[in-house]
């Protein structure tokens, strides 16, 4: 090998050796910056279920999907939840929507395990809201979240967030039709509906009548 090769051997060598020591941190870093994940949990709930302490709204995971009284909670598939990427107002408490190149939005659905996830988010705020499909009662009120979410205390911010929509569900039992009142006539078919036995004595009464008139104008006739 020459000297002109061991230099182009050296010099890619080296470039290499560059590459690992600065360029390498700097696609992991990349690569982690969007690691950030939203989860959504939805449970078919209604206006009788009482949930538990660890539902809170903290952004972590619940591992026991159980109402307050330890019954098992369902799951809910088909809810559809809109993520916005948003931006704080300047001035203000409220937000608006990211444009340009850092705009996002998309919209998840719950599966049959009632999960709707969404990972290889960017770090920032954003927007979720709940779409009614006639199977809730009311919908979620939107939830404003960040990413990663800030935790109290010295606790790590979460790169994954968990939300437990408490949204009630309509109920599945048909709704109890009052019956409806039925105004009924008095019974008379005692009075009206035998009628018919009364026509021949009236003809006999009448015809008794007649020839009494009859006989009583003859005798004055006699008289």
């Amino acid at each position: 090998m020459n000297q002109r090769s061991e230099t182009v051997v050296k010099g890619v060598f080296l470039a290499f050796l560059v590459f690992l020591l600065v360029g390498a941190p700097l696609v992991v870093s990349a690569e982690t910056a969007d690691s950030y994940a939203l989860s959504i949990q939805k449970y078919k709930l209604d206006a009788s279920t009482s949930l538990p302490k660890e539902f809170l709204q903290d952004g972590t995971k619940v591992e026991h999907a159980v109402d307050a009284d330890g019954k098992k909670l369902v799951a809910l598939p088909g809810i559809q939840y809109e993520v916005t990427r948003v931006t704080p107002i300047s001035g203000g408490t409220d937000y608006q929507l990211v444009e340009g190149a850092a705009a996002f939005s998309t919209t998840i659905v719950t599966d049959q395990t009632g999960l709707a996830r969404i990972d290889g988010l960017a770090q920032g705020m954003y927007r979720v809201i709940e779409k009614n499909n006639g199977q809730l009662k009311n919908v979620m009120e939107p939830v404003i979240l960040e990413l990663p979410l800030p935790q109290a205390g010295d606790k790590p911010a979460l790169s994954e967030v968990y939300l437990y929509p408490k949204s009630s569900v309509v109920s599945s039992k048909a709704p109890t039709e009052k019956p409806k009142t039925v105004e009924r006539l008095p019974q008379t078919s005692g009075n009206i509906g035998n009628y018919r036995p009364f026509i021949p004595l009236s003809l006999v009464i009448l015809i008794m009548g007649a020839l009494g008139f009859l006989s009583m104008r003859q005798r004055n006739t006699r008289n």
